[in-house]
């Protein structure tokens, strides 16, 4: 599995993909900490799944995309922009990926695309995340060029804790 980066697929994400988004995120949620739902607790349906699907995909400044190895969905990326009219150039992204495949490259190869369809897009101007502050992408974020911004306190409590957010923006 080491050149799996090779043989994975980075696609935009379709309404034929809601159900197994779903399924993806009921169990990917049990891998990681980082999620701010537990294992088989996502809270869209297939429905209101193929509605966000449908709803990113007609907006001009957001993109959702699936990683697909042997055709299992094993990651994605979803990206939305701001919507009003002096803050479209702002999009916000959240990133995963099934914890057998972490440091495998796949999440660079997610940025990296991500990163240069927001170049493309002459509309976006700024990229931006809010990342557990114990989350070891961190230093993957910084790597593809994010700089830390700022933190959002109490931005989780899970197992009786508070953690904080670092926030993080790349400017075009």
């Amino acid at each position: 599995m080491k050149n799996i980066k090779d043989k994975i697929i980075i696609r935009k994400a379709n309404i034929q993909d809601a159900k197994k988004m779903v399924d993806y995120f009921n169990k990917v949620s049990g891998e990681s900490e980082f999620f701010t739902f537990r294992e088989g607790e996502y809270y869209k349906s297939v429905k209101e799944e193929k509605e966000m699907i449908r709803k990113i995909n007609m907006e001009s400044n957001s993109l959702y995309l699936v990683v697909e190895y042997q055709d299992e969905i094993i990651g994605n990326l979803i990206l939305k922009g701001e919507r009003g009219p002096f803050i479209r150039h702002s999009v916000e992204f959240g990133i995963s990926i099934c914890k057998r495949l972490w440091n495998k490259g796949i999440g660079n190869e997610l940025l990296t695309y991500m990163i240069k369809w927001c170049k493309d897009n002459k509309e976006i101007k700024k990229i931006n995340l809010a990342v557990r502050e114990d989350n070891h992408a961190i230093k993957l974020y910084e790597k593809v060029g994010f700089k830390k911004e700022g933190v959002r306190k109490k931005y989780m409590y899970r197992f009786n804790k508070f953690y904080d957010a670092v926030l993080m923006g790349m400017d075009l």
